[in-house]
């Protein structure tokens, strides 16, 4: 008979590959009239998850963070919603854990979406099964509206004021703050912790036990990365490297200053010369450098996972002991088709599939509709000025609101997202629109009538951009006729 643990083994081994097969193997996909997302297989392009949801998250952890007539929840890989939509914004499930935001403040949910800790911070990030990294404040976004995310990279980019440890929670050091980076991407007891010096940028880090709530080796490094294979490489104050293993301990010291991250039992080091010119080497898990010289070039090909150095025009590859064989050639590369957003040549009234923006007449004067490919009427056209669905809404202004609001497949005016006093079709990086109104509203307005209205070749001139005067500079139009 099967022992209870050997069919919890495999039951688990199964539904961990399940897992992974959701995170690497399918991608999302959006169109349709309504923009709409759903998953798709990477390779086959057969659907998985129906094109249902205004957006979707990647997998983690076997769910996926959606959003559904303006809130998010989570759905599973058979699609089955499985925490009800409730959130304004959803961030991926780390250690059981995912960050989620409600209204100006995000909290803590478990798979059973109830909440671990309740809203009350600007980030709240997993960061290990009982240990949570916050920031005090309420939610902000650097993203454009519509594109919000709770990205994990908030860890090392700003500074926290404490943690949660067991869901309880500790302020680090009172009255200091500390900027705090991953030591072990799986989680565990450790985590980097920076302390400022001199200035902002004069930062000394040190591992920090999250059990112990105290220092675990005092702050010395100034550059610092992740435990990769049990080993960590970070760099001293006189740019020395130090490798340290999963509990901080020193494993050998190098006088590399440009180490990289341990994978398949080596890590590069990058030297520049005299001349300017960059050298690489291959540095072992214990210290040594692979044949004892530097190299023109160090590769680690994803066809092969093995290293390789460049010596006198040949490649060869380095073996798990250091020795060196010569490469066999590469096969040729395939580029992978890539599936994402339906992407079709559109002009200002045009939306996809098909779908039409067209100016009709109100009691006011010219207003505007949307309908679809056959002729079927989506909005009707009663409104000030009207944009292309996108991730499920159409915005619509209307002088007597005052305000640009969401328009859903229904063709009617949505609570969620909140109206907003500007909005445009289209972005430039590094760019404003022009303004055409000291109200930002009636300037907005105005500007989109005049790209709807814009036709190459026509008598109305294209809209314009203006340069932010940091990175972008001058003006140019929204519409080109190259």
């Amino acid at each position: 008979m099967r022992s209870l643990s050997a069919t919890l083994v495999a039951i688990n081994v199964v539904c961990a590959s399940q897992v992974l097969a959701q995170e690497e193997d399918w991608t999302i996909r959006c169109g349709g009239d309504f923009d709409l997302c759903g998953f798709y297989d990477r390779e086959t392009g057969d659907q998985k998850v129906p094109r249902i949801y205004e957006r979707i998250m990647p997998f983690s952890e076997g769910l996926s963070a959606v959003r559904f007539e303006g809130k998010f929840g989570f759905i599973d890989a058979q699609g089955e919603m499985v925490i009800e939509p409730q959130f304004d914004l959803a961030g991926r499930f780390r250690f059981g854990l995912a960050e989620v935001l409600v209204g100006e403040f995000v909290g803590i949910v478990n798979r059973a979406g109830e909440f671990m800790m309740e809203p009350a911070y600007a980030r709240a990030v997993p960061i290990g099964p009982r240990a949570i990294l916050v920031e005090a404040g309420s939610w902000s976004s650097s993203y454009y509206a519509g594109h919000e995310r709770l990205d994990y990279d908030f860890i090392g980019m700003r500074r926290a004021d404490g943690l949660w440890i067991n869901f309880r929670y500790w302020s680090v050091v009172p009255g200091s703050r500390l900027r705090f980076k991953i030591f072990d991407p799986k989680g565990g007891e450790l985590i980097w912790a920076g302390i400022q010096l001199r200035h902002a940028s004069d930062i000394r880090y040190g591992l920090f036990s999250m059990q112990r709530g105290d220092w675990w080796t005092l702050p010395q490094y100034t550059r610092i990365g992740q435990l990769s294979e049990g080993l960590v490489v970070a760099r001293t104050d006189d740019g020395n490297t130090h490798v340290l293993d999963e509990k901080g301990v020193l494993q050998f010291e190098s006088a590399f200053s440009n180490v990289g991250v341990f994978e398949n039992g080596f890590a590069r080091v990058i030297v520049r010369s005299e001349d300017g010119n960059l050298q690489y080497g291959v540095l072992s898990a214990t210290g040594d450098l692979v044949g004892g010289q530097l190299y023109d070039e160090v590769r680690i090909p994803s066809e092969r996972n093995t290293w390789q150095i460049l010596v006198e025009g040949k490649w060869f590859e380095v073996n798990a002991d250091g020795s060196l064989t010569e490469a066999l050639p590469l096969p040729e590369r395939v580029r992978p088709q890539v599936i994402g957003r339906e992407r079709e040549e559109l002009g200002p009234l045009d939306c996809n599939n098909g779908v039409t923006i067209f100016e009709g007449m109100d009691a006011s004067g010219q207003s505007y509709g949307m309908m679809s490919a056959d002729g079927t009427i989506l909005i009707d056209p009663e409104y000030d000025a009207l944009t292309c669905f996108r991730s499920g809404v159409a915005w619509a202004a209307d002088f007597g609101d005052g305000a640009w609001c969401p328009v859903g497949p229904d063709g009617l005016q949505r609570e969620i997202p909140a109206c907003r006093t500007s909005h445009y079709p289209i972005t430039w990086s590094h760019h404003g629109a022009e303004i055409l109104d000291p109200d930002p509203f009636t300037s907005s307005v105005k500007w989109v009538r005049a790209y709807l209205a814009f036709e190459c070749g026509g008598a109305n001139e294209a809209p314009m951009f203006v340069g932010d005067g940091v990175q972008g500079h001058g003006i140019m139009p929204a519409v080109r006729c190259d």
